[in-house]
């Protein structure tokens, strides 16, 4: 196995009404061994909305607040974790139940250690780019 993708169930606060509940598709692949991809879907009717951050955002974040600019990832309470997305139009608070959370980086762990990313990236096609520049 090279790859995982899994729902995790987010829920996004609507000021004081009842939270919007998404479920989120997160994917991992050794192909690409230091990023997550999550995939919001369809937002607002457009086109889907797909950020990408480092699995050690993800797992630094489970821990302490993490992250700059577009994406933050920390703690809220001792069951959830929370993710806030900021693009032109604003920003989005997402909790997730940090169970949820842990899990993810953990099972791709078990595709690429924790440490052993640099060993699976084909660095000679990069490499070539950068000399013929």
């Amino acid at each position: 196995m090279d790859k995982l993708t899994a729902r995790l169930p987010m829920r996004l606060p609507a000021g004081g009404e009842t939270p919007i509940h998404l479920k989120v598709e997160c994917h991992y692949s050794a192909a690409d061994p230091f990023a997550v991809h999550i995939n919001f879907g369809c937002v607002g009717g457009l086109h889907e909305a797909v950020w990408v951050a480092s699995r050690e955002l993800l797992m630094a974040g489970l821990k302490a607040p993490t992250g700059h600019g577009d994406l933050l990832i920390g703690p809220w309470d001792h069951a959830y974790s929370y993710i806030a997305l900021t693009g032109d139009t604003g920003t989005a608070l997402l909790h997730i139940r940090t169970r949820e959370l842990t899990d993810f980086p953990a099972a791709t762990a078990q595709i690429v250690p924790v440490g052993a990313e640099s060993a699976r990236i084909d660095w000679e096609p990069w490499i070539g780019d950068v000399l013929s520049a």
